[in-house]
């Protein structure tokens, strides 16, 4: 190990151990019937404000208050890598009783160590979560047959479709582009009547070209993805899908209709905000987020969702995991005893919509009117406690704080494209400790990233195509799929 990273992991010990001195086990042995459980969590988007802590808020003493449990509540320090810390804290012998936040991979690290305890045996005993967690996802969070994480299912996770300058398609009088040869029709149209405009706006990394990925069949979770495809574990991006791909982006490059400083931009969506772009996919929350400034510097442009346009074969959408969220509770094995006691706790938040609708709310009448048809109308103290309240949603592992809040929050643009851009597939629901060479993925994909954009620059040649498979099967890509196959043939 390299001098600066003990240096940095001596740091990290001497910043959390103090704490875990309170949260984890050096107390007092615990009165029979006492409810006290110490977590630790992410932070959410918002800070406090001042004079408010985790620990010193309202809705903390409420959560308390109505669930008669005693919480000692610590946060990640933000611009540390939530997997440092953990693995830090799950060192030091003295970790909390609840874990929120690690990877998929480090999850399954721990599980394959003996490090985490197992929720599958007394999770029956709790009507609501064993109703949340179907099969399925049971199973996506299970090394043999025993579960190690409870990831909050939510009813859909941000996502992304094409968003365009409609009122340039009024100014211009075009129409609507339904397909992808619209698209380009389109695209050319914008750069001959505003040159100065970049017609595609897209951004070094593939969350930016997700819909056109779909268009032409290829699945897709926001960068290359792996899938179950006629029973057998395949990556698409090895086939005549991605070549048809390469060469429709590389005639919009050619032809001036993509941003030629794409390879370097990693901000693409302030393109659009400025208004010097017409055509971007944009995930949902982030044009909500940046509308204000868009309105303010574009007054009278319309920047809004159409529909994902088809490719030559009718094909349309990208992979969603829905059903799986990445803010997962997981218990240290030094802490096996505490388990049913963190599922009551689950049990009891998310089976109440007294609580649910404090983590997606705040207080009910004062932060939010519940209206006799249903609708909800926010107060002006909604925003005061926006930001504050969403710390405790991590104890929502339900969809509730995902609907709810989001549209509270101004996230209710139309959202029918997501039933149009989803494409499930089996391949969200492998078990964490599948593939076993999990920590190749990245590599794997980097080297298909880059491949396929230099070939959207450069043009497609079998050479390069030959080039990007050979790299893929030397970094291990066929080991990963057969891992993946063996799985999906004995499921």
């Amino acid at each position: 190990m390299k001098k600066s990273k003990v240096v940095f992991l001596i740091a990290m010990l001497v910043v959390l151990i103090p704490a875990l001195a309170i949260a984890g086990g050096n107390q007092p042995a615990r009165a029979a019937g006492d409810k006290s459980l110490s977590l630790i969590s992410v932070p959410a988007g918002a800070p406090f404000p001042d004079g408010v802590s985790i620990m010193n808020s309202e809705f903390f003493d409420l959560i308390q208050q109505k669930s008669g449990f005693t919480l000692n509540w610590e946060l990640f320090r933000a611009g540390v890598p939530n997997d440092e810390q953990i693995t830090l804290l799950m060192a030091s012998g003295n970790p909390p009783n609840m874990i929120q936040g690690a990877s998929t991979a480090l999850i399954g690290r721990f599980a394959r160590e003996g490090g985490l305890a197992s929720f599958d045996t007394a999770l029956p005993n709790y009507p609501f979560l064993s109703k949340l967690y179907t099969r399925e996802i049971m199973g996506a969070f299970s090394i043999d047959g025993k579960m190690y994480a409870l990831p909050r299912v939510g009813a859909f996770n941000p996502a992304t479709t094409l968003a365009i300058r409609k009122d340039w398609l009024r100014e211009l009088n075009i129409a609507e582009p339904k397909t992808t040869d619209e698209l380009y029709a389109a695209l050319k149209a914008v750069k001959a009547a505003k040159p100065n405009v970049i017609p595609l706006v897209i951004g070094n990394n593939f969350g930016t070209i997700s819909a056109l990925l779909g268009a032409f069949g290829i699945p897709n979770e926001r960068g290359p993805s792996i899938i179950i495809e006629n029973g057998r574990a395949s990556f698409p991006y090895l086939d005549n899908r991605i070549v048809d791909f390469i060469r429709y982006m590389n005639r919009l490059y050619v032809e001036g209709l993509i941003d030629p400083e794409f390879l370097i931009d990693t901000q693409a969506i302030q393109k659009m905000i400025a208004g010097n772009g017409f055509v971007m996919d944009i995930n949902y929350v982030d044009i909500v987020r940046q509308m204000p400034a868009f309105k303010d510097r574009n007054p009278g442009g319309i920047l809004e969702y159409f529909d994902p346009p088809k490719g030559p074969s009718g094909a349309v959408g990208n992979i969603r995991q829905r059903g799986l969220g990445g803010v997962s509770w997981i218990v240290p094995a030094a802490h096996n005893s505490k388990v049913p006691l963190v599922l009551e706790l689950l049990e009891l938040v998310n089976s109440n919509t007294d609580f649910l609708d404090i983590f997606a709310m705040g207080i009910v009448g004062r932060d939010v009117i519940k209206n006799p048809d249903g609708t909800l109308t926010r107060t002006d103290n909604f925003a005061r406690v926006a930001g504050t309240k969403g710390y405790y949603s991590r104890l929502d592992i339900t969809g509730h704080f995902d609907s709810v809040n989001n549209i509270l929050e101004g996230f209710d643009v139309p959202l029918d494209f997501l039933a149009k851009t989803t494409m499930l597939n089996d391949i969200v629901y492998a078990p964490i400790n599948v593939p076993e060479d999990a920590a190749l993925i990245p590599t794997i994909n980097q080297i298909t990233s880059d491949a396929v954009y230099n070939m959207i620059i450069n043009g497609y040649s079998d050479a390069a195509f030959n080039r990007m498979k050979q790299d893929l099967n030397n970094a291990g890509l066929e080991r990963v799929l057969a891992q993946y196959q063996a799985w999906y043939s004995r499921r």
